[in-house]
């Protein structure tokens, strides 16, 4: 199913995919594996040219200003081709983050070097492990964030502090004395790493909206940032669908192809129920956001799950489909149910949202 609802839309769509998955996709990701590389400076040139990474940002800072349902069209693509590069954080999350909290300063001032690429953001807006207090000259954060996706490959983070029972969204750049990174290997080839602070200076300019984060502002950067990851679940899971379809209308048994046997049809048949309803739900929510929809929130937890929990089931009948090989390193099948057992945690996995959409339903 494609996001695209308009001609501009499509045109971004077609783009995506013979960057993404064309010119670079799992060959590009396998290489960068193989090297113990996790991003790609290469691929990040080439989607800062095309202008993806001020996709979702005002055009007076520099942006496209299209909507969150093209920024998915893209998130669903980098999902479909494992691409290593922080466009999920730094290039849609993040430029979200400052647009719904900062100031009209801090906006001007960070907004433009995102729309440009010149600088990579990570974002980290769960249960907060930083410490912010108060010092001479603003504030200094202490304390350890323990996985940061793309933490290697950012040079800045929008990162929780609490201070006295409150939280602040702060600004920190990770190149500051004080900060120890250390890349941890995760199974998916992502960039993930253990980031800590030891009394790290933080201006009062890079203290969002300088002042606490309220709650429901809160609740809603995290139902955003999980419609991002369900957008790219949904494109793995599209991807890992497509080749093992194909896989089962060349792959001979018993004298024919076994896709033609009646079993595996019916299970094909249910995943691609299951998928295509997978993405619509995550379409549909992303224009519940732009349209301020009341029930974004509820519609984002079950985006998250249904995305989740349906990426996983695909990704495990595809190995069982492709039988012993799928277990292998050539076959690159396997590649994705690494890539959606990590995605399906980050933001929040099926259990927790599963009982988010119920909760917020009045269950």
């Amino acid at each position: 199913m494609s996001f695209a609802t308009s001609e501009e839309e499509l045109m971004l769509e077609e783009a995506a995919i013979g960057f993404l998955t064309e010119d670079y996709g799992l060959p590009a990701f396998r290489k960068l594996r193989d090297n113990q590389e996790t991003f790609s400076a290469e691929m990040w040139q080439g989607i800062s040219e095309m202008g993806w990474p001020g996709i979702i940002i005002d055009e007076e800072f520099g942006g496209s200003n299209m909507s969150t349902l093209a920024a998915c069209t893209i998130v669903k693509i980098v999902g479909q081709s494992l691409s290593s590069i922080p466009f999920l954080s730094s290039s849609v999350i993040a430029p979200k983050i400052i647009a719904i909290t900062a100031t009209e300063k801090q906006k001007s001032a960070w907004l433009p070097l995102l729309a440009q690429g010149d600088t990579r953001t990570a974002t980290s807006l769960e249960a907060s492990t930083l410490t912010l207090t108060e010092a001479s000259e603003g504030y200094s954060v202490s304390g350890t964030i323990k996985h940061l996706v793309d933490g290697m490959s950012s040079d800045h983070i929008l990162a929780l502090a609490s201070k006295n029972g409150d939280e602040f969204l702060c600004r920190i750049p990770l190149s500051d004395d004080g900060i120890e990174r250390t890349a941890l290997t995760s199974i998916d080839g992502r960039d993930i790493a253990k980031v800590k602070f030891s009394e790290v200076k933080v201006a009062t300019d890079d203290i969002f909206g300088e002042k606490p984060l309220a709650e429901d502002v809160k609740h809603q950067l995290l139902a955003f940032g999980a419609l991002v990851y369900a957008a790219e679940l949904v494109g793995m899971a599209r991807a890992a669908f497509e080749m093992t379809l194909a896989y089962l209308k060349e792959r001979k048994q018993f004298g024919q192809v076994i896709g033609s046997f009646q079993a595996l049809q019916h299970r094909t048949s249910l995943l691609f129920i299951d998928l295509s309803q997978a993405e619509a739900l995550v379409a549909k929510t992303a224009k519940m956001f732009d349209e301020a929809d009341p029930q974004f929130l509820r519609f984002a937890s079950l985006a998250k799950a249904k995305a989740g929990k349906t990426a996983q089931a695909i990704a495990n009948e595809s190995i069982q489909m492709h039988g012993g090989i799928g277990m292998t390193d050539e076959y690159d099948i396997g590649l994705y149910l690494k890539r959606v057992a990590v995605s399906e945690q980050i933001f929040g996995d099926y259990n927790f949202h599963a009982n988010n959409a119920a909760r917020l339903a009045g269950y």
